[in-house]
């Protein structure tokens, strides 16, 4: 016989959803978070986060309003996740704000876990243009083009691709241009343009991608944002 399951069950379900959440990512707004979730209302979620800080799980920015791992969260992610996730923040978060503050589109930071899954951690948008992926999203499509990016420059998937020829030919081609870029895939007249990211040694270690309508994000865009990513890999030997 099944239990019946009651509020404090549930309350507990979404309090783990919430640290799972946040342990995927560096830091959420109420709003990504409620996103995140789904089906939960607002007051719900706030009595559940003051619950969380107040045991030391989950940290609210006085300033920003955002909410990050808490130090006892902290604690229960390895050291070295840790380390790899704060210097990809590190090294292209100012890229990445760069491109925001400039073109005014959505721009991601995708990280490739220790499972091989690509997990977003970061987002800057705003309300008009938050069309992609909020932190913490899990992505699995085959077909997406971050999916091809890993699949093109980590050295673990390309050395294992499949004998489609015309799938090699994709890849090979992407690798080469050093980006993909995707015109109406994920929906009609919006545009997405990803690279992929290195860590120190030089290694596959996510995706950074950016995104916006076609009015937005046009050919002539395109091109400058190409120029500034491949000029600021260069400046930072991030990538030869």
């Amino acid at each position: 016989m099944q239990a019946e399951r009651t509020p404090h069950d549930n309350m507990l379900a979404r309090g783990l959803q919430i640290l799972e959440f946040l342990a995927r990512t560096t830091r959420a707004s109420f709003g990504e978070i409620n996103e995140a979730l789904g089906g939960i209302s607002r007051a719900t979620q706030s009595r559940i986060l003051q619950q969380l800080i107040g045991l030391g799980y989950v940290h609210r920015d006085p300033v920003s309003g955002h909410y990050a791992p808490g130090p006892r969260l902290g604690r229960l992610t390895p050291p070295v996740v840790r380390e790899r996730r704060m210097a990809l923040l590190n090294n292209y978060l100012p890229l990445m704000q760069e491109l925001f503050r400039h073109y005014h589109l959505t721009v991601i930071l995708q990280e490739l876990d220790q499972h091989g899954h690509l997990v977003c951690i970061q987002r800057l948008c705003d309300a008009s243009t938050a069309h992609m992926q909020a932190p913490g999203f899990v992505n699995t499509a085959p077909d997406e083009p971050w999916q091809l990016l890993k699949m093109a420059f980590c050295s673990e998937h390309s050395a294992t691709v499949s004998d489609d020829v015309r799938q090699e030919r994709r890849l090979e081609a992407i690798r080469q241009a050093g980006f993909y870029f995707d015109d109406g895939k994920l929906r009609p007249n919006f545009r997405r343009l990803g690279f992929p990211v290195f860590d120190g040694d030089g290694n596959y270690a996510g995706n950074l991608g950016a995104g916006g309508t076609s009015m937005d994000l046009t050919d002539e865009v395109k091109s400058e944002i190409i120029e500034r990513v491949q000029t600021y890999y260069r400046d930072l030997g991030l990538r030869d």
